[in-house]
């Protein structure tokens, strides 16, 4: 199954593009159908309509609770990503700087590896971690990168952004598979390989 999390008219859709190869079921959600009664702190966040919060949630949530595969819906697929569906647990590599972003993650349902990156989203919303970026930022990429660190007991670097790694039954995957550009970079065709499988156009909608 694809998961995506919309909320309001974005102003454009690669949902056609998933339909092609992806090769699963779609399920959108939006912010009436997560489980407060499971996570009250969210309210607050859909109170303030903060979207990309509730958004980071649901990259590892429905993972963990459906298995599949959550894409951003700014990500546009160019072909099919059957392969995917393979991993335990991934994630995908963007830089430079080097981080890990979960605007393409997937697994098979009871993923621990989300499980123990939903935990440390929650540790930035309930105040227990902080960094010096915006909460949004935090409790997605930050936490997350500082996760896949942990595992590996270093800092990630440009090498590792190149190449597909198993860390503890935890993918990473490579930099050009799904961001062949990066958020500080300007997009070239040139950027684009036979190991592209979509690109995540960073549009930022909310």
């Amino acid at each position: 199954m694809i998961h995506y999390f919309k909320e309001g008219d974005l102003g454009y859709s690669y949902v056609d593009s998933w339909e092609k190869y992806g090769g699963a079921p779609i399920k959108m959600w939006d912010s009436s159908m997560l489980p407060y009664d499971q996570y009250p702190i969210l309210e607050q966040f859909r109170e303030n309509k903060k979207w990309s919060i509730l958004s980071d949630f649901l990259r590892m949530w429905s993972v963990i609770e459906f298995g599949g595969i959550y894409l951003d819906c700014d990500v546009e697929l160019l072909k099919p990503i059957d392969v995917f569906y393979d991993y335990e647990a991934f994630i995908c590599m963007e830089g430079e700087p080097v981080y890990v972003n979960a605007a393409v993650t997937g697994g098979h349902k009871g993923s621990e590896h989300h499980k123990k990156m939903l935990d440390g989203y929650f540790q930035v919303l309930e105040g227990k971690k902080s960094y010096m970026v915006p909460m949004d930022v935090a409790c997605g990429v930050w936490s997350h990168t500082e996760y896949v660190e942990s595992l590996m007991g270093r800092k990630l670097n440009v090498e590792d952004m190149n190449n597909t790694i198993n860390v503890e039954g935890l993918w990473l995957i490579p930099k050009r598979a799904f961001y062949p550009f990066n958020w500080n970079e300007q997009y070239s065709e040139d950027c684009i390989t036979d190991q592209t499988y979509g690109i995540h156009w960073w549009k930022k909608s909310w």
